[in-house]
C-alpha cells in the first residue's frame, strides 16, 4: 500500500514536466499561488450560491495550483525556507 508521502512524490514526478513547461514560459510560482487563491474564492462563491458542480471544478483547479506552485518553485530553484 502506498503511503501519503509516496503518493505525493509520485504526483510530483508526474507533474514535473508540466511545471517545467509552465516555468519556461515565464510563469512564476507566486503567479500560480495567486491564481489558486482566486480559484478558491470563485469556488467558495459558487458553492455558496448553490452552483456545486462548477464550484467543485474551481475547487479542483485551486488544488492543482497549490500542488503546481511548489513544484514550479523547486524546478526554478525559487523555494522559500
Amino acid at each position: 500500500m502506498l503511503s501519503s508521502s509516496q503518493i505525493k512524490l509520485k504526483t510530483q514526478e508526474l507533474l514535473k514536466p508540466l511545471a517545467e513547461i509552465i516555468s519556461s514560459i515565464g510563469v512564476s510560482p507566486n503567479t500560480v499561488t495567486v491564481a489558486g487563491f482566486l480559484f478558491s474564492l470563485i469556488s467558495g462563491f459558487l458553492i455558496a450560491t448553490d452552483n456545486l458542480g462548477l464550484g467543485t471544478v474551481f475547487f479542483v483547479f485551486s488544488g492543482i495550483c497549490d500542488m503546481m506552485d511548489g513544484i514550479i518553485a523547486r524546478v526554478t530553484e525559487k523555494t522559500s525556507p
